[in-house]
């Protein structure tokens, strides 16, 4: 089917112009791909170092703000606060995670949700152990200063053997506090044990005194037993309580956290990868079609030039013979045009030129015609004076005679 070179051109350029904006689209949308990539891959190291700082401030109040009266005095330290403020934020970074393209692109969901409810167990636990280290408080406050309490009324009162015993319950206190071995809870329940038995066989110590001194011992016993439970629930030797439960649940973060920034980097370097190859099969595809549309539309035009030339070369050589001449059909309908044009030509030349040969017969037969009139009268004038001399010779002869 033959087409005007218009819609060649027109067809190339668009077609051309298709690949250009498909490869303008794919590069964009690849860039905003890894521009998303790049962003969640940063908050996920930004997640990363955030746990870490929790991590540390909780190591800080366990070293630092457990044994400052203003950790016990008010609602909440600058730690804790500094704490909740870094865990808003690494929450806000999951919130991302959930909401992202990404995390479905990646079929991350079920990690992100997993690393979701780890943190709130972590932040639970976290809750657990400030609400536990409260209560056992320190110095002056909750069961530590209770205890304090109980333990200098006790050793204040005015008497040796009360004092040496008192001294053996605060070594065991101190011991337990010191090293969270259970053994010196069963050691101070011993002493205690021992030391109702010595206060009771006393001679100089009065019932009243007895009964007060009895009092303050089982109360002393009775707050040291709720610390032990508590430190017990906190995480003591030999034993798994929140410390060593926050502990993992931080291990099990940043491993869900360290698997998640490594299945994202993979991601990434094979996203890159095929964004290489995406752009080197449409750059070949774009130049591949440039060079078949410039070799078909050069092909086309001097096929069909050289097509046209040899016809009038043909015609013009054979003398104008119409005959000569052959119809040779092209891809671009402007050449079919002017070989049609020129076809008619051909034929129009044909009819003038057999008009013209045919006046030029007709003209040449009435010449003829002419000629062979004249020489018939010639010969007819010559045959009258042949006739004429004759008769005048025989006149001549008659008047000689």
């Amino acid at each position: 089917m033959a087409l005007r070179f218009r819609f060649w051109i027109i067809s190339s350029f668009g077609i051309i112009l298709i690949i250009f904006i498909t490869a303008c689209w794919l590069f964009i949308s690849s860039s905003n791909h890894s521009n998303k990539l790049q962003n969640y891959h940063t908050r996920l190291k930004n997640s990363r170092i955030l746990l870490l700082e929790t991590n540390k401030l909780k190591e800080d109040m366990l070293l630092a703000d457990f044994n400052e009266s203003g950790f016990y005095a008010s609602q909440y330290s600058s730690t804790e606060r500094k704490f909740w403020a870094y865990n808003n934020r690494l929450k806000q970074h999951i919130r991302y995670f959930k909401q992202s393209p990404i995390t479905r692109t990646f079929s991350l969901n079920n990690e992100i949700s997993r690393l979701d409810e780890q943190l709130e167990i972590y932040n639970n636990t976290y809750n657990e152990l400030i609400y536990l280290y409260k209560l056992k408080g320190f110095k002056n406050y909750g069961l530590e200063g209770k205890m304090r309490e109980y333990a200098h009324s006790i050793y204040d009162f005015n008497n040796n053997d009360i004092k040496l015993y008192c001294l053996m319950l605060r070594r065991h206190e101190k011991d337990f506090l010191l090293r969270k071995d259970l053994i010196y809870v069963y050691q101070f329940s011993s002493i205690s044990i021992k030391f109702v038995d010595v206060i009771n066989k006393n001679p100089s110590i009065e019932p009243k005194q007895k009964k007060y001194l009895i009092q303050q011992l089982y109360y002393y016993n009775k707050f040291f037993r709720q610390l032990s439970r508590i430190e017990s629930r906190i995480g003591i030797k030999g034993k798994s309580g929140f410390l060593n439960k926050s502990k993992e649940m931080f291990d099990k973060l940043a491993q869900k956290i360290e698997f998640l920034d490594a299945t994202l980097t993979k991601n990434i370097d094979l996203h890159e990868e095929k964004l290489k190859q995406n752009t080197l099969i449409l750059s070949t595809v774009l130049i591949a079609f440039l060079i078949a549309a410039i070799f078909i539309l050069s092909y086309s035009m001097t096929y069909s030039v050289k097509t046209i030339s040899n016809s009038f070369t043909t015609y013009i050589n054979s003398g104008f013979d119409n005959n000569s001449v052959k119809y040779h059909k092209t891809r671009i309908k402007e050449f079919n045009d002017i070989y049609l044009s020129f076809l008619k030509m051909t034929k129009e030349i044909n009819i003038f030129t057999n008009f013209f040969k045919e006046k030029v017969l007709e003209r040449t037969l009435a010449i003829n015609q002419q000629k062979e009139e004249i020489q018939a009268q010639q010969i007819k004038i010559e045959t009258q004076y042949s006739v004429l001399l004759t008769k005048s010779n025989e006149l001549l002869e008659q008047k000689n005679c």
